[in-house]
């Protein structure tokens, strides 16, 4: 299993200096589907093909970074330390960037938790999508860090497939986690989250499980239960759970 590059932000940025209209939407099609009728040849589902010239600008800021050198650089030391797998399957990594601020129809939390969780169809053809979004400022490490939380996403999905359980999604970023650690906010009450988590660690049900990862806020905006949980609550739940299983307090 090793994972390969695949180039994106010339072509977007092609398409997006187009007038939008059918004729873009058309050529954005021609993009993702390529030669085939209905089937996917370059993963581009978070790019909105309508996006306003502010998407632009942001997929501008990631060029000038030399974003792609980096998840490249980012893919090769990965390469290196997957010795676990004898399979020579190759994985396609495709940077996409989704409008946060001003795109009609893009939702940040559903998109993120889809990106994330919901990458059965992107597995099957071999792909991996790190999602970038417009509201972030860019930097070398942020990118360096999203390449390696999607690429250890598409091992674990590799290993254990599509989570269920509130259970089986904490057990995919406590993963993440132990590969890729970050910074827990100053909002996350440990004890809470734990009492919750453990009550409902068997249920499937996608309201509560969402709610659990993203907290309470994101829940509102989508009219959907609320269980006093704060933002990103399970994620940073994931983030201390695995520090102390690796041994730090």
């Amino acid at each position: 299993m090793k994972f390969k590059l695949l180039l994106v932000i010339d072509q977007i940025e092609k398409l997006y200096k187009m007038p939008i209209g059918q004729e873009r939407f058309q050529a954005y099609l021609t993009l993702l589907k390529g030669n085939s009728k209905n089937d996917m040849v370059l993963p581009i589902g978070g790019f909105n093909p309508m996006a306003k010239p502010q998407v632009l600008e942001k997929l501008l800021e990631l060029k000038s970074l030399n974003a792609e050198q980096i998840i490249e650089n980012t893919l090769e030391k990965i390469n290196q330390q997957l010795t676990e797998f004898t399979e020579e399957e190759i994985f396609s990594v495709c940077l996409n960037l989704a409008d946060d601020m001003l795109g009609g129809w893009t939702n940040r939390f559903t998109t993120d938790y889809d990106s994330k969780f919901k990458t059965k169809a992107l597995f099957a053809r071999k792909f991996c999508t790190p999602f970038f979004w417009t509201s972030e400022m860019y930097t070398e490490e942020l990118i360096i860090q999203r390449t390696q939380d999607y690429v250890f996403r598409t091992i674990y999905f590799h290993k254990n497939g599509q989570a269920k359980t509130l259970q089986e999604h904490f057990n995919q970023e406590i993963f993440i986690a132990k590969n890729n650690p970050k910074t827990i906010t100053d909002n996350f009450d440990y004890q809470s989250t734990k009492k919750h988590f453990e009550k409902h660690i068997d249920t499937e049900e996608y309201t509560l499980i969402f709610n659990f990862l993203y907290g309470d806020i994101a829940s509102q905006v989508l009219a959907f239960p609320i269980y006093g949980m704060a933002e990103n609550a399970g994620f940073n739940f994931a983030q201390f759970e695995a520090l102390n299983q690796r041994g730090y307090k």
